[in-house]
């Protein structure tokens, strides 16, 4: 599976690159990296290695190591351009976050904005359809630890039983 991940050209954050590009690319996956020319090499913001406020507040060991061994790979030297991108021929997308300024680039880029939205109209959308009890195929929720949370009615009969399985085992 082909799996884009887009990128401004620095300060985006290490942990957030870093960590699923290991765990796809040692699952056999390609992640095809993305900035706004092709052949840019981006760089993480640099507060997150050296760690902000006194060495705090940084990425963790485990994803440093996995950034430094990121700016190795020969996909991250051969990037494509924003415009490049063909949603089409890619089977995933991975929009990772930063707090740095850097990030401007790629959250305010209006070439990136419709290659995202290009992709989304890919998936198919059925609103209409509505999970039933006996059908949770067209139904969708969210679950953090004890949080479940859904979208619309639609999402009731999925939402209810996933929040009683979170009653009857509560571990």
């Amino acid at each position: 599976m082909r799996v884009l991940m887009p990128l401004p050209d620095n300060d985006f954050d290490v942990t957030e690159v870093a960590v699923p590009w290991k765990v796809l690319s040692a699952a056999g996956h390609e992640v095809v990296f993305a900035t706004q020319r092709a052949g840019t090499l981006p760089a993480g913001d640099p507060r997150l290695l050296t760690g902000v406020l006194f060495g705090r507040l940084g990425a963790a060991d485990e994803p440093k190591e996995f950034y430094e061994q990121l700016t190795r790979a020969a996909e991250f030297h051969h990037t494509i351009a924003w415009s490049d991108i063909e949603p089409g021929e890619l089977d995933g997308l991975l929009l990772p976050g930063g707090h740095a300024a850097g990030m401007r680039q790629y959250l305010g880029s209006p070439v990136l904005r419709t290659k995202v939205a290009e992709f989304c109209k890919l998936g198919p959308r059925v609103v209409t359809k509505r999970g039933t009890d006996t059908d949770d195929a067209p139904a969708f929720v969210v679950e953090d630890g004890n949080y479940v949370s859904a979208r619309w009615p639609g999402d009731a009969y999925l939402f209810a039983k996933r929040f009683r399985a979170r009653l009857d085992d509560p571990d």
